[in-house]
């Protein structure tokens, strides 16, 4: 596994946990997406960019 995509999976995952832990509505969604989408600007074979 690269180092990208190592990157990538530990974003994810604390994006995840934020939003699980997110009971008083602070963490905005679209917000990590875009975070997501900064760190990783190319989009991945066969994946959709999203639409701002």
């Amino acid at each position: 596994m690269d180092t990208d995509e190592s990157q990538r999976q530990r974003l994810v995952q604390s994006a995840f946990h934020a939003l699980d832990h997110n009971k008083d509505g602070t963490i905005n969604a679209r917000d990590l997406l875009n975070v997501y989408a900064d760190t990783f600007p190319t989009p991945e074979p066969g994946h959709v960019a999203l639409d701002e």
